[in-house]
């Protein structure tokens, strides 16, 4: 694959970008109608830092927010995505099997709030939309639930953690007519270049800055 990059981001991480390719490249192998999703997750306002004692009894100062914070949300969503699966299969219903395959980058705000850029890839044949943001069962409830778990919160209070931003969904079909995947192919490619952009990311904490899987075909 050719690679489209941002130019107006910065400098971009080569090796990302790299790893960025053979993740969607290794999800259409196994999932030739892909569909992509990004999401961004932040974290919660502790008020460790606060100057008020009153800040420093609230259920955010708990928030698990050790490490393998990432790994906790991919295998929650891991999680409610088989259950889901398998109570579908219980009712008689078709179901679709899909994996899940991600791309992760950690970066700080200009207050220098730390936040992840996520992007999911699932199978297309099962899930095409997100679903109602709100709505308990839709595959944006998930996520956020998923988020929530990560950090040891109650997802309804805490939901508004994760934000999903405007046209977080590409589509992607391999066997399309070739201009046709291109014209799928790449702008996806350069929306997930966003994640591989030097800026925002602080190195030397000890902290990885970025992740994903590693997608192998089982057949």
């Amino acid at each position: 694959m050719t690679q489209p990059q941002l130019t107006q981001c910065g400098a971009l991480n080569q090796h990302y970008l790299n790893r960025i390719e053979a993740t969607l490249r290794g999800s259409l192998e196994i999932h030739p109608r892909l569909t992509v999703i990004r999401v961004d997750l932040r974290l919660p306002n502790t008020g460790a830092l606060s100057n008020d004692p009153m800040c420093w009894d609230t259920p955010t100062l708990f928030a698990n927010t050790t490490p393998n914070l990432m790994a906790r949300f991919i295998a929650s969503l891991k999680a409610q995505i088989e259950a889901e699966g398998y109570a579908k299969l219980r009712a008689a219903k078709r179901v679709h099997p899909t994996e899940l395959h991600h791309v992760w980058a950690r970066e700080y705000s200009q207050e220098h709030k730390e936040h992840y850029h996520v992007a999911l890839m699932v199978n297309k044949d099962r899930y095409f939309t997100l679903g109602d943001y709100n709505t308990p069962g839709t595959l944006a409830w998930m996520i956020k639930k998923a988020w929530a778990s990560a950090l040891s919160l109650e997802v309804e209070h805490f939901y508004t953690l994760v934000h999903i931003p405007q046209n977080p969904i590409y589509t992607i079909n391999r066997n399309a007519p070739h201009d046709v995947f291109l014209g799928q192919l790449y702008p996806t490619l350069t929306r997930l270049s966003y994640l591989a952009k030097e800026k925002s990311k602080l190195y030397g904490t000890g902290k990885r800055n970025f992740g994903c899987s590693n997608p192998k075909k089982k057949w």
